[in-house]
């Protein structure tokens, strides 16, 4: 009697951020076919997640490189001018969870890993300010602030960011513990998707990011508790993220 082929098939297994509901965008390096190089450095980043919500960039010497994370491919910026963006901000986005796993190069000097600007003057942003405290704003005008949590040199990191229709319900997390700190930092004031860089009309592009950024998984919709937790654990054992 022969064997029915669909039986011999692996099973499959693990997680992978497609899993949940509401993923808005998916950057991962580990996947070199998203990555466009162009004379050695990155002109786009594609998105994974099916919304075709890609990151690029035009100017040459804006480009960021390629480095690695725990020995795995990351995107690097050079934290002088690179950055990667896109003109609007994800798909259906307005509020929702943000993880973003990354190294940095020089843990001194301000720096921003991403900003997000949607519809309503909304900023989402994570970023390691001066004396090496994480802190991030959300909120218009950046008004809802949350910090904790010390960064340091070549070390994977996770950081977690929730925001809830524009009130206190803003939560930050670090390697998977929650920080309950709420020292301000900054606001971008431009709309779109700003990957390495602070975009503002004051400012204009500046604070920009000294490291290496492996993955950044963002969902349109606030994430459970329980869900939070399985893309971290599948994040923390990817990139060899040490959980609290």
């Amino acid at each position: 009697m022969s064997m029915n082929p669909r039986l011999l098939r692996p099973t499959a297994s693990g997680f992978n951020p497609k899993r949940l509901a509401g993923l808005s965008a998916w950057y991962d390096a580990t996947v070199a076919s998203s990555i466009t190089l162009t004379s050695g450095f990155v002109s786009q980043w594609n998105d994974l997640s099916g919304t075709g919500h890609h990151l690029t960039q035009s100017v040459e010497a804006d480009r960021p490189g390629t480095g690695t994370i725990s020995g795995k491919t990351a995107i690097d910026f050079d934290g002088s001018n690179d950055y990667l963006s896109n003109a609007v901000a994800p798909a259906g986005f307005t509020y929702g969870t943000i993880f973003c796993v990354h190294s940095f190069d020089n843990a001194g000097g301000n720096q921003v890993l991403y900003t997000i600007l949607a519809a309503g003057n909304e900023t989402m942003a994570v970023s390691k300010h001066t004396g090496g405290e994480y802190r991030n704003n959300a909120g218009a005008s950046g008004s809802v602030a949350r910090s904790g949590g010390t960064a340091v040199i070549n070390t994977p990191r996770l950081t977690t960011n929730t925001f809830d229709s524009g009130t206190s319900a803003h939560a930050y997390r670090l390697d998977g513990a929650e920080q309950t700190g709420t020292t301000g930092g900054f606001f971008s004031n431009i709309a779109g998707t700003w990957l390495g860089a602070r975009n503002s009309a004051t400012f204009g592009l500046t604070l920009f990011l000294d490291g290496q950024v492996g993955e950044w998984v963002i969902y349109n919709r606030v994430l459970s508790a329980s869900e939070v937790a399985k893309v971290e654990a599948y994040l923390a054992a990817k990139w060899g993220v040490t959980l609290a």
